[in-house]
Formats: structure tokens, sequence, C-alpha cells
């Protein structure tokens, strides 16, 4: 037997008595129904009070009954026992006590008094045992229930309870006691035991005997594997000439003492049969003297005559009296017989109890199957039902108010069932689901239930009932009775064929009311142990077994799909709402006597095994498989079908489907779960639904017999992960989102939701408390007394107390593909989420970056959801764009493919997420959104860039509420649009601005909730005013609709900030949009600027915010994602890495700066500079740890641990397809841009060949330069056999070709060769050939084609880059390629910028003893800095940089994996980069390597031989760090090798390892080439004479400061940044050739950026020049609109002087196109004249940006 939780004991705590729980049991002590205690007791003692005759003795207690005041206070209790005299007490008396129940109720009011609990072996020496208490509380005017529980107990006869009678008066109600009665055992299923054993002393144990002299009892005895009840049983097989007796038996011996017939009860399931039609075989259960059993032969051969001694037997099947084969399990048992007094002068005697076994049938073979024999297992018993625990069960509903309470629920919803005639229709063709809607309101209809016989009644049959039958219709309003309609022919509010569909989805409703029905009947039964429950469930599973055999294969379609069944028409529906509930029936009806041996052979061979082969009938990669695998599992768990559970675990062949199918917890978990836990569907329901089938399977084979059970949860990951997700899901209110083909609206605390969760914690909770916390909350706003019956049969009996509450966190649900953010500000929580992806197809909606908003206790904007399958709106609406709240194109709708996750994070004031849905619309290259929650408001920022001009539609949608705008409308009738939705939607009025505008929501049932979105605009909107369906759950009632419309050619965007609490205390008085970002200014004069940048496609989107109070102080300053932070072009904070969510507090004299906790970066040692202003500030905690800080004016600049990384991420750019169609010779004419598969094909023959076109826009492309390009695409040749058909890919100059206009005729690059053969044309300078793949290994499947030359070449300088596929061998098969219009598989292209290169040579040396040795460091290298020489260890890295080629390097990182031995300690990497590149892997030593110390890890010879990079924090196992080397790598570019060092220097004394260039993830040096650019537009100026002329004509550029403005001369350049792509500045510089021509001095040099960009350099002079004072010849708007930017000494020596002008260009890139630059000597010198080539000259000036 399988080891199952022991039940530990509890102190009894102190119970402090009110109306609530006073005690929380914690998670060991609280009883779950599931799993069982093994050392309980099957036998059970059970007292309601009626009398007090089950009690052994009791003193001063008295029997009251409900006539008795106190009634009211034990909530009406019919009986229970009170105190009667001063010493109360009650002792039970029963054989090997081990559990017990009690509920008990004090007055509330009055202090606890004590009860207590004392147990004996011998009713002499008492000892005290503390039961577990849970007080359930008051109700209804009763007093607080107490629950005792005591579990566990050992060497107990006796049981006594007491209390000091008082003031505090105890009512007790009942008691249960479960016992063993001092002998038992268990069959276990005969798992342990072998045949051998079978004839030696000791457990198990067979005995042969005669039953006449000639008798031969040639019988083999054996121990089967499988098809028990369930595993292992014993057979017994005989020949034809086989008779005689075999005995089964257990020895033991008998108790001391027996109290009653339910002391001895023996149980068994068999089967006898012959091998012809009858037997008369003979079954008995006898109890012999250990003597008589010992003479018995364990021999066949040497049996003799049975002559034994019966101390007493009963017979469980005769075959002479009842031939019939028994040849399904029954149950044999001894109850009602009483062995007890048989046996009373036997007591403490050495028994046997035995199964006697006579086979003698005249002819044929005798077989015998024996399982489960087991004494005084009672509610404990290994035998059927197989999916649940019947004593737990009894005993949580017996003890606890809630799971009474649900017990009395099911019984009031089924109770009616027990009278009603079943029979059911003869044809399923008449079921048909999802047609069961009110065609006029396009609602689900009310199902009310009618008999078979009642329609037979009124005349009419299943398939005339159409006719007269009457359906209910909720009608506009589900909670408004008033405007119900009834559907029905005879009032004309259905057609004929109509009311033909509804009436067959009203026959599907009718039969999953039957289903359930047997299912909830028969858990009844089992429950409450009440026959009526049994035999009304059997009633039903016998009608469907003699219906199911003429249920023909049928569906909606013909011919029928594979996935047509017998009873529904879908796999889906025969296997969750037939076969489920059927097989728990069954299972738990097997043993109530409902079914004989001949209706259990038919539920078998003709009900459940052949809807098992329906469930083979097809496979699917969807939740139909699921239903299916499940179907299959619970069949083969029910009958111990090893077969049919392998292939629900495993996967198996279809019947009728060519194909494998997945099995449930193999490959359907890894594809159908995504990282995130969510199932690939996308709806939180549709989760649910699959989830719940895993736990029917695992909960099925976790209780499978109790002794032969699988645990399919322990260490499955994946598993586990779909409870997590869950819990990422919900809204405060714990409602979720719903996305998708959701019904509105999934909501956690539902019944079936919170059973999940209390699996989840049943089985994970050592893993995460998280399932715990929710459960805790959960409960306090709805009632357990509403639990799912399965949150009875396998959940808790008493949730385990959290005293952690369940927070809330940001979460990105990347297979659902929705991003959640939570602000939690002043008490409340402020709620986002934007779906994004994936689009998976017949489930999700056309919805991308669509956004829900939650604040104030309720949902603002809102998912509606999906109305009934099958109605107009469901298809033409909820799926639609315009039904969601994001930017729609008028009258169109979204393309049906993935969006794509930006970044998700938050700092201490700010939670952000972005998204982006690029080309999701015709002519819209980008499509993202950002959402920024700060404090009780949200910036939504939705960033959009077209190539030619394009109308857009934002929308907002807000349920239950009325909503009023702040601009003019002018009243407006019909629709906002003619399609997709817009036909819907009804316009109410419409207004036109310029400016910014508003709209408030005010809740319609509480008007103190409002919402309020302002519209941030400056350019012309229309606004309009309308409504629309509402949430799909009533979807009539319409709702109010906001729509924005602008129109947009180039970049747009459209900026709204939402506000939970307009008009609150401290709310916004000012809301601006500004080049420098969004400005909000709070009632108090407060400030917050919030910056972001979401534009960057191979970046990630940042988001900086500025606080300040009303006196322009600094509050806080926060960064995440990006270097920087710069406002009005003064810098505020600057890092030379990125930092990942870093924020600073300004406080009186202290500054915190605090990392964000959750974010995976490791920390590095980062230089970190922020501004100050002029406070005095004594301290900078980073952390909470004090660090050392300089300061210069300003600026503070500290040195610090920081989550921060290198510039640049090594992500490859990865885009779906812009445009593709293919072209079609037999159709020359038609246009194919919109289909969803492309053809390629090459017959050979005229009139039949296709090719296929894809373009893709690289616009968005933010990167320098191609290193690696490939080019992606699905194939599949659906030919039945396919032939390996050969495609050559083709990319092709020409970009001008369009998908909504290119056809055979004006398709590029191809041309008839004469012969009907197709060729490409211009081979070799239009088109280039670049690859061929083959179908032959790979139909179905995704094909990579490297394009980076080609891209190179064409690609980044035309924005666009196209392909043609064109198929090879002449072959009839037509080559299907999905679309981008597909969803799922577009085609791709991806672009990586860096050029990567993996380490030439790794190893490591080591001190000490080994210090002459070489290690092996190719797999892995070591760094340790340890007390002893000989641990010492450096890490040695070397790189061959041949494969770089340009002579500039704009950024080099430095990538690694290591793992710590300590993984919990931060222990410093330094980096090093050395000049000696000599070394090898094979030869280096500590003794022969440089840049250390002999004996130490210090490195030596710094900075000449060793130059230190970085340090970064190593922690954890396998994690990844990035390294910027770029100053280092500049220098060793011309040597074209590169080595570096890893070295631990603080005598951390613990182990890193790091892997090689052999290992999982070998280092690696990213290089990127950086923007150069040449400055075209330069002059200088000169004053006096030349102060009107333009010098723009010459070749120099002149800087020189002498007296007087005469002979003064500054430069001017103007650097272009349209062209740069990306948003981030790691260096920008500037580079002038030239030198000091008339003297020998360097002399200081300073640039200055000024913002005025409207200057040219053909009209600037010295007078009309941009900050700058003629007169004066000063610098103008210093601090203003001019910055002063870098300062360098020139001097004599012609060279290439450089200026840091990389703050300024940070600045003017979000600002601008351009950067205006000026040149100056601001020391006057008479002698030194600058002079450096101009835009004119050889050299000309140039920009160089690293990013």
């Amino acid at each position: 037997m399988i080891k199952l939780r022991k039940w530990a004991l509890l102190l009894l705590a102190m119970l402090c008595v009110s109306s609530h729980l006073a005690f929380h049991p914690s998670a060991s002590n609280v009883a779950a129904a599931y799993p069982l205690n093994e050392d309980d007791g099957g036998l059970i003692l059970q007292d309601e009070f009626n009398d007090l005759t089950m009690l052994y003795s009791h003193s001063d207690i008295v029997v009251r009954d409900e006539t008795d005041p106190g009634a009211s206070y034990v909530e009406d209790d019919s009986s229970f026992v009170s105190d009667n005299g001063s010493n109360p007490q009650m002792i039970y008396q029963a054989n090997d006590i081990r559990s017990l129940i009690v509920v008990a109720y004090v007055d509330p009011s009055l202090a606890l008094p004590s009860i207590d609990f004392q147990i004996s072996e011998d009713q002499i020496n008492y000892t005290a045992v503390n039961p577990t208490l849970v007080n359930e509380g008051v109700r209804d005017g009763s007093w607080n229930r107490l629950v005792f529980e005591l579990q566990g107990i050992q060497n107990a006869n006796y049981m006594k309870i007491s209390w000091t009678a008082g003031s505090s008066p105890v009512y007790i109600s009942k008691l249960r006691l479960a016992y063993t009665g001092g002998a038992s055992f268990m069959d276990t299923g005969f798992e342990t035991t072998l045949d051998a054993e079978l004839s030696t002393a000791g457990g198990w144990e067979v005995k042969y005997a005669k039953t006449d002299a000639l008798a031969d009892p040639d019988f083999t005895v054996t121990v089967e594997d499988e098809g028990g009840v369930p595993g292992h049983f014993l057979k017994v097989t005989g020949t034809a000439a086989s008779k005689g007796a075999v005995l089964l038996g257990q020895r033991l011996t008998l108790p001391s003492f027996f109290t009653g017939p339910a002391d001895l009860i023996a149980t068994a399931d068999y089967q006898l049969f012959n091998s012809l039609t009858e037997h008369s075989n003979v079954l008995r259960l006898v109890i012999l003297p250990e003597s008589e059993w010992d003479s018995l032969s364990s021999t066949a051969g040497g049996a003799s005559m049975y002559t034994a001694t019966e101390l007493s037997n009963h017979t469980w099947h005769d075959g002479s009296i009842n031939p019939d084969p028994i040849t399904e399990w029954e149950l044999g048992t001894s109850e009602g017989v009483d062995f007890a007094s048989a046996l009373g002068s036997y007591a403490s005697s050495d028994v046997v109890i035995a199964l006697y076994v006579e086979l003698n049938s005249p002819l044929g073979i005798d077989e015998a199957y024996i399982d489960n024999f087991e004494l005084n297992e009672g509610e404990l018993s290994n035998t059927r039902p197989h999916f649940i625990h019947v004593k737990s069960i009894r005993d949580t509903i017996f003890g606890y108010r809630w799971a009474q309470d649900v017990v009395n629920n099911y019984k009031s919803r089924y109770d009616g069932w027990l009278t009603r005639d079943i029979e059911l229709i003869p044809d399923s063709n008449y079921i048909w689901e999802n047609r069961f809607t009110d065609p006029i309101n396009n609602v689900a209809l009310i199902f009310e239930y009618k008999s078979y016989q009642d329609i037979i009644a009124m005349g009419y049959d299943y398939d005339t009932y159409y006719q007269v039958a009457e359906f209910k219709t909720p009608g506009i309003d589900p909670n408004d009775p008033s405007d119900d309609l009834i559907i029905s022919l005879a009032n004309e509010t259905a057609t004929e064929d109509q009311m033909k569909a509804i009436t067959k989805g009203w026959y599907s409703k009718w039969i999953q009311y039957h289903t359930d029905a047997a299912m909830y009947l028969s858990y009844l039964y089992v429950l409450t142990g009440e026959n009526a429950y049994a035999e009304k469930a059997g009633e039903i599973v016998k009608e469907f077994a003699d219906k199911y055999p003429q249920y023909a294969l049928h569906d909606v379609v013909t011919p029928i799909r594979p996935i047509a069944s017998r009873v529904f028409y879908s796999v889906l529906s025969e296997g969750a709402y037939f076969v489920t509930p059927m097989v728990y029936a069954v299972d738990n009806l097997y043993n109530s006597g409902v079914f004989d041996t001949a209706y259990k052979k038919a539920i078998r061979e003709d009900m459940l095994y052949p809807s098992a082969d329906v469930m083979k009938r097809s496979f699917s990669t969807n939740n139909f498989q699921v239903i299916q695998d499940t179907a299959l599992g619970l069949i083969g768990y029910l009958y111990d079908d090893p077969d049919l559970i392998t292939e629900a675990k495993e996967g198996y062949t279809p019947t009728a489907q060519a194909g494998e199918a997945m099995g449930m917890f193999n490959e359907l978990l890894d594809y159908g779960v995504g990282e995130d836990g969510f199932w690939f569907e996308g709806t939180p329901s549709y989760h649910g639904f699959v989830l719940k089938e895993y736990i029917f399977l695992a909960d099925a084979a976790q209780r499978f017999g109790s002794n032969v059970g699988e645990n399919l949860y322990t260490g499955n990951n994946k598993l586990k992960s779909m409870f997590d997700a869950m819990l990422n899901l919900p809204y405060p209110d714990l409602t979720m989102q719903a996305n998708n083909d959701s019904p509105y609206k999934p909501n956690l605390i539902t019944p079936i939701y919170l059973w999940m969760m209390e699996t989840a914690d049943r089985e994970y909770q050592a893993a995460s408390s998280q399932y715990r916390s929710f459960l805790n909350q959960a409960y306090t706003t709805v009632e357990r007394s509403d639990a799912d019956l399965f949150s009875l049969l396998t959940g808790y009996r008493q949730i385990p107390y959290s005293a952690e509450p369940f927070i809330l966190h940001d979460a990105n649900m990347s297979a659902v593909g929705t991003v959640l953010t939570r602000n939690h500000y002043n008490g409340q929580t402020y709620m986002s989420t934007m779906d994004y992806g994936m689009f998976t197809g017949s489930h999700d909606h056309y919805d991308k970056l669509n956004i829900t908003t939650y604040g104030n206790d309720r949902v603002w904007l809102d998912d509606l959801g999906i109305s009934p399958y099958g109605t107009d709106s469901a298809e033409n609406y909820y799926r639609m764009s315009a039904a969601h709240n994001t930017v729609v194109v008028p009258d169109a709708n979204q393309a049906g493919i993935s969006g794509s996750f930006l970044t998700l994070g938050h700092t201490n004031s700010m939670h952000y997420s972005a998204a982006a849905a690029d080309g999701i619309f015709a002519d819209v290259q980008q499509y993202r959104r950002a959402l920024i929650s700060v404090d009780d408001w949200m910036l939504d920022v939705f960033k959009l860039r077209t190539y030619d001009e394009v109308t857009f539609d934002w929308f907002a949608r807000v349920p239950d509420s009325t909503m009023e705008l702040s601009l003019a409308t002018i009243p407006q009738t019909g629709s906002l649009g003619t399609a997709n939705g817009y036909q819907y939607t009804d316009l109410l009025g419409q207004g036109t601005t310029t400016g910014n505008w508003s709209a408030d929501f005010t809740d319609d049932t509480d008007m103190n909730k409002s919402y309020r979105i302002t519209m941030l605009n400056d350019r012309q909107m229309d606004v309009f005013e309308a409504r629309s369906y509402g949430t799909a759950n009533k979807q009539n009632i319409k709702i109010p609709v906001l729509a924005a419309r602008q129109t947009v050619e180039g970049d747009g965007e459209f900026v709204a900030i939402h506000e939970y609490s307009p008009g609150a205390t401290n709310g916004i008085a000012q809301m601006l949009n500004t080049p420098d970002g969004v400005r909000v200014t709070k009632d108090d004069g407060e400030e917050v600027i919030i910056q972001y940048d979401i534009s960057h496609a191979t970046e990630e989107a940042s988001f900086m915010l500025l606080r300040r109070n009303a006196n322009q102080d600094m509050v806080n300053l926060e960064i995440s994602n990006d270097n920087r932070l710069m406002i009005d072009y003064k810098l505020y904070a600057h890092s030379d890495e990125i930092l990942r969510g870093l924020s600073i507090a300004y406080d009186t004299g202290i500054i915190n700066i605090e990392n964000e906790v959750n974010d995976s970066t490791p920390y590095r040692m980062t230089t970190l500079t922020f501004y100050a202003g002029d406070e005095v500030f004594s301290s900078v905690n980073v952390d909470g740890v004090v660090y050392p800080f300089t300061r210069e004016g300003e600026y503070i600049t500290i040195v610090a641990p920081l989550k921060a990384a290198p510039t640049l991420s090594n992500q490859a750019y990865k885009v779906n397809a812009s445009e593709d169609t293919y072209a079609r010779e037999q159709e020359p004419n038609r246009v194919f841009g919109e289909y969803s598969t492309m053809g390629v094909r090459n017959t050979g023959a005229n009139g039949g060949d296709m090719v296929s076109y894809v373009k893709f826009d690289l616009n968005n492309y933010s990167g320098n330069h191609v290193s690696e390009s490939t080019f992606r695409f699905y194939a599949y040749d659906n030919a039945a056999p396919y032939n390996p058909v050969e495609l050559s890919i083709y990319g092709i100059v020409d970009n001008s070709w369009d998908e909504k206009s290119l056809t055979w005729m004006n398709a590029p690059n191809i041309a008839s060769d004469g012969s009907g053969k197709t060729i490409i044309t211009g081979e070799g300078s239009t088109a280039y050939y670049i690859d061929t793949i083959s179908l032959e290994d790979a139909n179905y499947a995704w094909h990579e084609v490297d394009v980076t030359d080609f891209v190179q070449a064409h690609g980044l300088d035309n924005k666009f880059v196209s392909f043609m596929i064109a198929a090879d061998h002449n072959t009839n098969d037509w080559i299907f390629i999905p679309s981008k219009e597909s969803g799922s598989r577009p085609p791709q292209l991806t672009i990586k910028e860096s050029l990567d290169i993996v380490a030439e040579d790794t190893t490591y040396v080591r001190g000490g003893a080994y210090s002459a040795s070489p290690q092996v460091g190719a797999t892995e290298m070591q760094i340790m800095d340890a007390p002893d020489a000989a641990d010492d260890r450096i890490s040695y890295l070397q790189f061959d940089l041949g494969e770089y080629t340009s002579a500039e390097l704009g950024k080099g990182v430095l990538r690694f994996q290591a793992s710590s031995t300590s993984p919990n300690t931060n222990i410093p990497i330094s980096v090093y980069g050395i000049m000696d590149d000599s070394w090898t892997e094979a030869g280096l030593t500590w003794s022969n390597s440089s840049n250390h110390e002999s004996g130490d890890t210090t490195i030596t010879d710094i900075p000449d031989a060793a130059v230190p990079i970085a340090t970064v924090l190593a922690s954890g196992t396998n994690r990844n760090y990035e390294i910027d080397v770029s100053k280092f790598l500049q220098d060793r570019l011309s040597g074209q090798t590169a080595s570096f060092i890893l070295v631990d220097e603080t005598d951390g004394n613990v182990l890193l390892t790091v892997d090689g260039r052999l290992g999982n993830k070998p280092p690696t040096l990213s290089m990127y080439r950086p923007v150069v650019q040449q400055i075209d537009h330069s002059a200088f100026i000169w004053g006096g004479t030349y102060a009107n002329s333009n010098l723009e004509y010459s070749t120099h550029l002149v800087v020189k400061n002498a007296s007087g403005t005469g002979a003064d001369r500054k430069s001017y350049l103007k650097i272009d940044l349209e062209s740069i792509k990306t948003g981030r500045v790691n260096e920008a510089v500037l580079r002038l050739y030239g030198k000091n021509t008339t003297s020998s001095e360097e002399i200081p040099i300073t640039v200055y950026g000024i913002i005025d960009n409207d200057w040219t350099s053909t009209a600037i002079t010295f007078n009309n020049a941009p900050n700058h004072h003629p007169t004066t010849g000063d610098v103008t708007g210093v601090g203003i609109s001019a910055f002063k930017l870098d300062t360098i000494p020139v001097g004599p020596t012609a060279a290439v002087y450089e200026w840091d002008i990389s703050d300024f260009i940070y600045a003017s890139m979000r600002s601008g196109g351009a950067a205006s630059l000026v040149v100056v000597m601001e020391d006057n010198s008479t002698t030194s004249y600058m002079d450096f080539n101009s835009s004119n000259g050889i050299i000309k000036p140039s920009f160089l940006l690293s990013y």
C-alpha cells in the first residue's frame, strides 16, 4: 500500500470565542478529504444522540430534542446532549479507536468551557489527548459551532469526553468515531504478493482441498499484474478435469472483545465463471481455527478432503442455485452477518479468515478472480468507488457545517430527479450543441426540463417536438423578467428551420442534464448512503447503456468528420459531457446493487468502451485532445485498462485520421502550455476548462485504488504553472478579463476555480504559498457553503490559515499575450491589462493592444467577452477590433497576426508596460502602445507610423456607466461605420477639436465613483459619442462607446491620461504633452514629468520619471531602460550603463537609491551621476547601504552595485511580412493578396504555375548594420503522398509591387520560356538566387534561409527587402505557404546587428600545488580567491577578431554564463583586458601566466598590461553576465586578437564556474558598428569686414577669438539625425580635422549645442548667426538655448580632434531631426588661429555615435 500523508495531532489552542473563526489549523493539521490517513479506522460508530444506548457508560448528561428551548442554539438539531449534573462525562467503547469527530455548541457570549478528551486501552488508565479545534462561529441565532477532530489515535479501546458543568453550558450535537475492531487486514490488491509466496506461511496463504474423494484440485493460483479492482488480483484457474476447493486466507488474532455485529465484516471483489455458459462454483467466507488451517495442504497434489471445522461461514455465491457466470466484478460482503456473536467465545484466539472457492463445474474450464479481500476496512476499502475517499468525505460532511450545506445544495438541485421518468430519445441526430439560442436577441435561451414521456404524451416525438416547443428567453435584460419572451412557432418568434435547430440545441442541453444528474445523484448516494439516489442514477446510466449502441456517429456536416461522435456531434462534448460523468457515476454505483452482472457488462462493452473508440477516432492540438485523453484515461482507471491509461497519458494512433494524438502528460503539456503556464487557446475559460480535465485525470491516477496510484502532480512544473497562471490574471476583486472567447466575466471566486486552487495548494503548497494566501482572501468574499461538490470530494475540510496576504504583481502572460500592471497606492490597487497576442485562430479576437483598467473597486475600460457561439453578435461584433479598447482603421479589422511584447517593469512611482503589433493594418508601419501607471492615474500612449495617409479610431468602452464629454457635440444618427463591427455601433454625437478634451464616466450604481479620460491633443480630432452592444452576458443593454478619430501620415500618436479619482483632493490640475515628455501638475503644485520611448524596434522601451514639489525641489527621479534623463536639455541623470528600474528619492539631507528587486539583471559596479541641485546631502544610500560619493556643483556621482547592462542587447530584430501574395498563371489577372495561404507550383505546362512574393519593411529596424539575416517561412504539401518538392528563394530588387495589385501579368522577375515553363528573369541583376530548400524531410515545417548577403546589399538602404519563392521540379503538387493573414505562421525575417564571436580559447589557472599544471577550461572555467593559494583560480578568455572588418567599433559586449557554489552571496567578478595574447589554452599555467601576483589573485601591471574594465556581482546559478568592453576592444582591432581575465580579488572564498568555449553557453563577444556620419552642413562666421558675408564655400572652418570682434571667427555645424533610428546614446563625438596653424600653443576649444536648427550653411553670417552676439561676439542663451558640451585643447599638430557631445545628441534626438553645434575659442588669443576642414574640405567633419 502506498504511503499517504499522516495526520499529526495539534495541541488544543487558546480559543477566542467570537462569531468568527477563532482558531485556524496549520497546514499539517487540516484534515483534507484527499488524501486519506492510512492509520484511520474504517468501521464507524456514529452517534446522533437520539438516545444514550451507544454509550458504554455516562454520567450527569441528558438527551434533549427539538422541543427543547436550546434547540435553536444547535441549529435545530433534533437531538443533542448536555450536562445534567456537576460532572458530565461520556465513555465510548470500540476496539482500536483511530479517529474521532465531535460537534458541540457553546455560548459565544461566555468563556469557553474546558472540554476534555481521554483515551484508555483498559478503561482503567486514561491519557489525555488534544484534538484540533475549529470554531465555525454562529449562524442564524445559533451558538458557536465547535468541531473537534482527533486523528491517528493509538492504543485506545475507550474514549472519554467530559467537561465541567457550570456557567458555560456545552451542547454536544453528534459524534463520529472510527475504529478497526481490533482485527483488520487489507488486500492491497496483492501488489506486493508474489505467486511463490502463496504457499508459505505469513501474509496471504493458499490451501487446496478435495470436495470428494475422486476430485482433483488441479488448480493454478497466480497473481495477475493488471485488470483487478484495480491492479493485481488473484486468479484461480482449473482444467476441464479440475474439481475441488482453493482457500485464500490470512492469519490473525481475534480481539479480546466485540461490541456488536459490526465489529467483524469481511469483503472481497470477485468473479466466478466457466468457459461454458453456466457454472456451479461456490464462493464462501469461512473462519477457521489456526490448527484446522494448518492441517490443509499447501499444494494441489497433497490435498485431502475438506473436513475442517469452521467457526463461522457465509456464502457469497452458490453456482448450483445461480449458474449464471459472474464475469464482471461483484462485491461480496458479510455485512449483516453476526460473526461477532458466533466468535464471542473465541476472543483473543488465533484464527484464519479465508475465502473458500469451490470449482466443480462438470464441463469446461473454471476460473475465479479475487481482489480486495479485506477485513474491517469499511469506509477505507480499496474497492470502488476508485476516485474518492469515502471515509474522509463522510467525516467532512459529518463534522463541518459548510460540507453539510454543500450536500444540501446538491440535494435540493437534484432531488427533483427522484420522481422523474427516465427515457432517452432514440436518435442522437437530433442532438446539436450550441444551437439553443434566441434568434431575436442573440442570447442563450433558458433551459427548462421536460421528460420524453411528456413529449410523447403531447402527441409528438423527438423529431416533431419543435412544432409545439416553447423556449424561454431572458430578453434584452437578463435581470428584468418583464422583457422575457417565449420562442416558438406558434407566436412566430422563430421560423421552422430556426425552431428545428433550437430544439436540437435543447436536446443537447437535455442530454447533458441527464448525464450530470447521473453523476451528481451517484455522488449523493455515496455521501448520504441513501439508496434512492443510487436507484435513480442507475436508472439513467442503464438507459444510456441501452440507447448508446443505437446512437450512430453523426455530424452537422456531410460527410461526417473524424471528430463526429455518437451522443453529441463532437468528441469534445462526448468526452466532457457524456464519458466523464458516466465514468464517475458507474464508479460510484458499481457496488451499490443497482447494476447486475448483465448491466455491468453492457455498460462496459456497449457504452464505455465504444465511447473510448469514439474518443480515438481523431486527434487535435487543442482542448478537444485534452477532453479525449481525459475520457480515455478515466475509462482506463475505471476498468484498470493499462492500454487506455497509457494512451491517455502518452498518446494514441487515431482510427479515422492520419497522424498521432498527443498524450495529456507529455506532448500536450509541452505544446499547449506556454512559458507563463497559460493554455495556448488564449482565454481564461478555455484554460480553466482544460485545467479541470488535467485535475480529473491526475486525481484519478492518484486515487486509483489507493494502492497502485500514481502522482502525476509531483515534479510536474508545467502542470503547476497552469495553476500559477490563474493567480497572475485577476483584478483585485478576483474577477478576470474576459479576453478572447471568454464569457463575461470569469471569476476566480466561483466554486470551480476555488476547487482548482484548493487542488493546487494540496499538491504544491510546499513550493508556493500563494494558493493558500489566495484561498484565505477568496473565502472572506464567498461562503464555503457555496463550494463546488469537487471541493468537498477532494479539497480541504478547513482552508489552512495563511497570514501572508495575497498580493497581485505585474505579470507578462506570454502565452495568452497579455501584460498586466498593478500599482498599489494609498490602499488601492490600480490595474491595467494590455493584449498583444498570440493569435492562434478560432478562439482569438482581433484585439491587439486592447486595454482594460481597474481602480476604486471596479473595472472601467472593459473586455466584453463573447456572446453564445452561433449568434450573429459573436461572429460579427465581439471578435472584431472595433469591439475592443484599441485603435482601429475605420470599417477595417486587424490582421490575424500576433503582436509582440516590448517591456514590463516598475520603479518606485511608476508601473509600465508596452507592446506592439506593427503591420497589423495595411499601410501601418508602427502600431505600439505603452501604459504608465503613477499614483492614481495612468498615462496611455498609442504610437503610430504610416506609409501613407491613414485614419484611425481610438476606442474606449466603459460598461455600467454614463458618459459626458467636455466638448460640444452635434447630435448624430446612424452607425459609426458599415463593416467589421462598426455597423453595430450607434452614433449619438460628434465634436471636433484641435486641443485637449476629456470624457467623464460615472458609475451607474454609485455616483461617487467616476473615471476620466483626457486626450492630450494638438491635431484635428473628431470625437464621437456612441453606444453599442454591452458585456456579452447582457449584450443587448447598450453601453457608452467613446471614439476619437485622427488622420496620420508619417508619425502620429494618441496620448491620454486616465484618472481613477477625478476631482479628488489634490487631483490633477494641468496636463501638457511636450517634446520633453508629458507634464502633469497636481493641485498642490507637485509636478510629474514622464518620458517614454517605444519607437525603436531593436531596443527595449524606456521610461523615465521626474517628480518635483511646488518649490521645484527634487522628490523622485526614476529611470528604466535608459542611461540618461534630460529635460529641457538639462541633464538630470547619466550612467555608463543602461539602468534597469532605478529609483532615486530625495529626502532631507539623504538620498535613497533603490534597484528594482524583481528585475533579473545582475548587479554590477556602475557609475551614476545625478542632479542634486543646491541642497546639501550628507548621505547616499543604495538599497539601504551607505556608499561614498563625490559632488561637483549641482551633481553627485557614485560608484555602486546597480542593476544595469550594456547599452545594447543581443536580441535579433524579428519582423513579419509587411506584404505577401502569389501570382497564378491560370488566373493571370487575379489578385491573391488577402488570402491566408500563398501558393507555389511548377507543373512544366502552360497555365499551372504559381510563384510567391514576400516583402519586409525595414523602416522600424534601428540597427546600423546587418551581420546576420534569416528568411523564415512555413510550407506544406498536402498531396498524399507528397513529393519531395524543392523551392528556390530569390531576392529581388523591385520593391514597388504590393499585395493589393500584384497579378501574374505584372509580377516582377517572372516570364515564360515559350515551352510552358516559368523562368526567373533578371537573374544576377534584379533577381539574385539565394538558396533551395526541400520538403522531402520537412513537410508541414518551418524552413530557414540565410539571406544575409542580400539584405546587406539591398535592404537597409532601400528600407524594404523582397523575396520570391518558386518551385524547381516539375510536379503537380500545390505547395502551401501560410501568409501574414494566417495569423499563426506568417513569413518572418530576422536581422541581427551584432557580429557574435565565440571565444577561441578558454582556460583557467590554479595556484599552489597546481601552479605548473594546465587546467582544462574548454568546457568549464573556474574563479576563486581563497585563503589557500592552491585554491586560487583565474579564468582566461581569448577571441579572434578577424571577422570584424570595420576600423571603428561602436560597441563591444562580452557575454558569459557563470554559476556560484554559494548562490545567495554576491561575489565580485572583475573583468580585465590584457595585452598579452601569446598564451594558449593548452599551455597556460599559474606559473607562466602574467598579470597576477605569484601567490594571490591580485592583478598586477595596471593599466599598462592589464586594463580594468568592469566588476559584476555574481550570484545564483547559470546566470548571464554582460560587460561593455568597447574601449579596450577599440585598441585591439588592429591586432585582431583580444584577451580577458575574470578574477575575484576580494578573498570571497567561493568557487565560481564559467561556461567555456565548449560549454552550454560559451563566452561571446558581440561587436556592433557605430554610426559614422559625414556632416554636410557647416560654415564659419567672421566679424568685421565679413560680418554679413556667408563663407560656406570655404574648405575651412576657422575658430579665433581676438581683441574686438573684427577678427573673431566661430564655426557652425548641423548634424542630420533623421536617418538615425536608435533612441540610445552611449557616446556621441564630433570629429574635426585641423590644428592651431599660427602658434605652438594648445588652446582650449569649446563646442556648444544650440537648439536653433533654422539656420542654413549657405546663409549664415556673423550678424545673423543664432546664439551669437554680433557686437560682443559672445555665445548667447547659455543654459537656456545654448549648452556648453565639451572643451579640449587643440595644438599645432594636424589631427582628428574629438569632442563629447553625447548628452546634447541624446536630447536632440528626442526633440527634433537635427543637432546644431557652435565651435568657439573662449580664451582671448591674438596668436592662435584654429583651422579645421569644413564639409567642402578633404577630411570632412564627422559625427560618430555608439549606442
